[in-house]
């Protein structure tokens, strides 16, 4: 099995580019955990530059496996792409200064493409391992989602049998992500979406039932979440303002002057 996966160089004035650094450091820890042959690359964050690196990669050597990363420097968790548009809006200049806003990324193409990993099961499979994640579907209008739509096109234009997902990750600076926490986040997604032979699949992911959900813990400390029922532990009268004394009283016996009202 071929793996690539790919991150960008630094953009817009920015000291690093998180992807960048999640690909170095992943290429740096080798390749001996991995079920098959890895390649990384860092692509240039410039539109035409972009394109023609992706084309080469895919047509010398078709992966099996192409995962695909970027910075979203507001976001604090892994953030799995769904589908990319064909659509170059970003009034941001790419590395040669080259701002598009409103072309289309292929004249005539669909107007999105799906990811054609599975993104349910990455999902899953980051959440029970405590690294935080959500699914978007929306990679924005910059070289990120230039570069997937280029990488989904040529796939289905060549018929090759690689499969596509583009993930985009916080930058280091964001919620305590260092390098080897984005290296090991990386590590994970491949594992699970290339399990290895007699590799047993992350068990299913009990989701919190709280509006949001408990965001898991970086670098592998998970955040037990824990849901309190309060009517069970008889605090409803509580909360509702109750004589905490009622409870001892017979029903219709009201507390007595003294009693200390909660």
């Amino acid at each position: 099995m071929r793996i690539a996966v790919t991150g960008f160089d630094a953009f817009g004035g920015l000291p690093a580019n998180s992807s960048e650094v999640a690909v170095l450091e992943l290429a740096r820890g080798g390749s001996s955990w991995a079920p098959g042959v890895l390649n990384t690359l860092v692509l240039p964050t410039v539109y035409r530059l972009a394109d023609q690196s992706l084309r080469a990669l895919l047509h010398s050597d078709a992966p099996d496996l192409l995962l695909m990363t970027g910075m979203a420097d507001s976001s604090q968790v892994v953030r799995i792409e769904t589908c990319a548009r064909n659509l170059d809006a970003c009034p941001e200049p790419d590395n040669a200064g080259e701002v598009r806003l409103g072309d289309q990324v292929r004249r005539g193409g669909p107007e999105f493409y799906p990811a054609t990993i599975d993104v349910r099961a990455l999902y899953r499979g980051l959440r029970v391992r405590a690294i935080p994640a959500l699914i978007s579907d929306d990679a924005g209008g910059f070289v990120c989602n230039h570069a997937f739509y280029v990488a989904c096109h040529e796939i289905e234009r060549a018929g090759l049998p690689t499969q596509c997902g583009f993930l985009h990750l916080p930058s280091i600076a964001a919620d305590g992500w260092t390098a080897s926490a984005l290296a090991h986040a990386l590590r994970v997604c491949i594992s699970v979406l290339c399990p290895a032979e007699g590799s047993s699949p992350p068990r299913p992911l009990r989701e919190c039932p709280r509006a949001g959900g408990c965001p898991g813990a970086i670098g592998g400390r998970r955040l037990r979440c824990r849901r309190i029922d309060w009517t069970r532990l008889g605090f409803r009268r509580l909360v509702m303002g109750w004589a905490w004394s009622e409870r001892r009283d017979p029903p219709g016996r009201r507390a007595s002057k003294g009693t200390k009202a909660w």
